[in-house]
């Protein structure tokens, strides 16, 4: 998708000096977002509800227009058409989602979309996001396209982004007995194995998302979750699984091979006979993504890049001496520091190999580009893994 300015053109044999303009991946324009272009260049207003009170007292709501700033349309249209590429790259993988038709979206999707999508982003600007898509939506409604929406930025939300910003990059470790419990808080299968994700696999938050059922292209290195699972019947004897994570689902681009032990992948293999399936039986929506959302009203839609984050925030609230600023990517630290332990040291803890072959394997498991020069893990990984006398102290293993 692109956002464009066109100059002196001529719509309707009507002249505009700057038009804003947003193609889908086709250049087709879209619709909608040239209405309102048009309705900015030529009126200059926005739509916005007020709260008003009759004569009884009683309050409602009326849609009234202000001014906009000739300086601020192009900051709102950043704003929708960084909306609609969201739509679009939903639509890619989900039916009956579109970016032609942005009417269909309702409150809970688009609030959905400030409030998860945008906090988890980074995006500090949610207030400017919201009133450019309250200024679009309402204009959408007051030329009979669609309903109002009711949008709003929850206090949560708010508070989310102060954390972000405040977050740092520190080393974190969860216990055995913390992960028992974060499993028993758990709601659904589909939290107990996202959270197994983290210190299991070691993946990010985001790389959640690109496990898939099935292979995307005929080129792919590798046919798909439902391949290990055919395996899981052909050969029972076999206790390790290989799965190739595909380089657009990480953070770098850097495509790596994941494993999954045989009872973690039949877990996975029983989610998507059950709970998946039934969320999936609610919308009819067919793609190949493993995890699937079950909130009311988006059932069956892949989860996205933020949904384990949020999962982790919700079920480590009350658990008795788990540190609250914990965050997903601990379990992933967590998943290091135990591979550097086992990859380090026998039964009886004495060393197997080098520190140095050790934390190689690590950053191979992890994604982390090997420094190939010095022939070692960056200083990435070893700040993975400097917990290790810590976590013993945590697990009560002898030093």
């Amino acid at each position: 998708m692109r956002k464009d300015i066109l100059e002196n053109v001529k719509i309707n044999g009507q002249p505009f000096h700057k038009l804003i303009v947003i193609t889908d991946d086709d250049n087709n324009v879209l619709l909608l977002p040239l209405l309102y272009a048009v309705h900015l260049d030529r009126i200059g207003t926005s739509f916005r509800y007020i709260q008003r009170k009759d004569d009884d007292g009683k309050e409602y709501k009326e849609l009234a227009e202000g001014i906009l700033s000739e300086s601020s349309i192009p900051t709102y249209f950043s704003y929708i058409s960084k909306f609609h590429n969201y739509l679009n790259e939903l639509a890619k993988s989900v039916e009956n989602i579109s970016t032609h038709q942005v009417y269909k979206c309702d409150s809970y999707f688009v609030n959905d979309y400030l409030n998860d999508f945008l906090v988890e982003s980074g995006i500090k600007s949610i207030d400017e996001h919201k009133a450019a898509l309250d200024g679009y939506f309402n204009f959408l409604s007051h030329i009979g396209i669609c309903h109002s929406l009711d949008l709003a930025i929850y206090a949560k939300s708010r508070q989310r982004v102060a954390e972000l910003d405040e977050t740092k990059n520190v080393i974190k470790y969860v216990s055995r007995d913390h992960r028992h419990l974060l499993q028993m808080a758990c709601k659904s299968k589909a939290e107990k194995l996202i959270l197994r994700m983290g210190h299991e696999v070691g993946l990010r938050a985001a790389e959640n998302c690109g496990l898939l059922l099935k292979k995307e292209k005929e080129t792919d290195t590798n046919n798909g979750l439902q391949s290990l699972f055919d395996q899981l019947e052909e050969d029972k004897n076999k206790s390790k699984f290989r799965y190739h994570l595909q380089g657009k689902y990480t953070k770098n681009g850097r495509p790596r091979d994941i494993y999954f032990n045989k009872e973690l992948l039949l877990a996975l293999k029983d989610y998507v006979e059950t709970e998946r399936q039934d969320m999936i039986d609610v919308n009819d929506y067919q793609h190949d993504y493993l995890f699937v959302r079950s909130d009311n009203g988006c059932e069956g839609l892949p989860i996205a890049t933020w949904h384990a984050s949020n999962v982790f925030s919700k079920r480590k609230v009350n658990i008795p001496g788990l540190d609250q600023e914990l965050t997903y990517h601990a379990l992933r630290h967590t998943f290091a520091t135990e591979l550097f332990y086992q990859n380090l040291l026998d039964k009886s803890g004495r060393e197997t190999r080098s520190e140095s072959a050790a934390l190689i394997n690590v950053a191979i498991r992890l994604g982390h580009k090997l420094d190939r020069k010095e022939g070692k893990a960056p200083s990435t990984t070893t700040i993975y893994i400097r917990l290790l006398e810590e976590m013993k102290d945590i697990e009560g293993m002898a030093a």
